[in-house]
């Protein structure tokens, strides 16, 4: 009896330790696993990005509409440096979101997790929805927008996730020029009024899709640090003139109904 239980310990003590075959079946199970697992934790992780990103949109929408209520019903300029001001349209409603201050490493509710510079706005606007301070004081000519002016507040773009306007390795803003607000999208889409057809080919152009997703280098500016840069997953988040903010994927925005025209619009500009 007690040899039997002395074989049957020693098997056991035998078998106690994997074999090499064994061992590399459980690695490979848990490379699989983590193969698969991994990119859902990243999604998870740039899905909350994303969140907050909207939020911060969602106050700077309210902060934008008590500051037209307080002004007579007319927006902020979208930049006003140059034209005897001190400040650009983030200075303006700052006031009303107190969270943080655009274009230092406090962006507070200027910045969006997923972009990655903190010397500058993640969020750029439309100036023909802002409009802009032009010449320098005394003799300053207003190109500013009111209330009245816009149609359909529900479908109008406000602001939206854009680049840099300077070199992604140049951290100076003096390489800036000045601008930044977003221009308004027709600029860059030559008859474009006249072509329905071509909703949104003006702000998802391919020529950007080989550059960095956060700016762009010198001399291109114009080109692709002024338009929309869908960093979550493919897709942007957009403030609408109601206030509410919402994503949308590339190639989903409809140019005729998002985008205020002052010239379709029937708005001097």
């Amino acid at each position: 009896m007690k040899q039997t239980s002395s074989k049957f310990t020693a098997a056991l003590r035998n078998r106690a330790a994997f074999t090499l075959i064994e061992l590399l079946v459980v690695i490979a199970i848990i490379a699989i696993l983590a193969a698969i697992l991994f990119p859902v934790f990243a999604q998870a992780r740039e899905k909350a990005r994303q969140t907050t990103c909207l939020s911060n949109e969602k106050q700077i929408g309210l902060a934008a509409i008590q500051y037209v209520q307080d002004y007579d019903e007319v927006y902020p300029p979208a930049d006003a440096q140059g034209a005897g001001f001190a400040s650009d349209w983030t200075g303006l409603v700052q006031p009303y979101i107190k969270n943080g201050t655009a274009y230092t490493s406090n962006a507070g509710a200027f910045a969006c997790p997923s972009f990655p510079r903190d010397e500058t706005t993640a969020f750029k606007v439309l100036d023909n929805v802002f409009g802009y301070m032009e010449g320098t004081a005394p003799d300053i000519t207003p190109r500013v927008f009111s209330l009245a002016d816009m149609t359909e507040p529900a479908n109008k773009i406000m602001l939206f996730e854009a680049g840099s306007n300077w070199a992604v390795s140049d951290s100076d803003p003096a390489h800036n020029w000045g601008y930044r607000d977003t221009v308004s999208a027709q600029w860059f889409w030559t008859g474009s009024q006249g072509d329905p057809n071509r909703p949104d080919y003006s702000l998802t152009r391919g020529d950007c899709d080989g550059l960095s997703p956060d700016g762009t280098p010198p001399g291109n500016w114009n080109g692709c640090g002024r338009l929309p840069r869908y960093r979550h997953a493919k897709t942007a988040n957009f403030l609408f003139l109601d206030g509410h903010a919402k994503a949308i994927p590339r190639k989903g925005l409809d140019y005729f109904k998002y985008i205020h025209n002052p010239v379709v619009n029937g708005a001097a500009y």
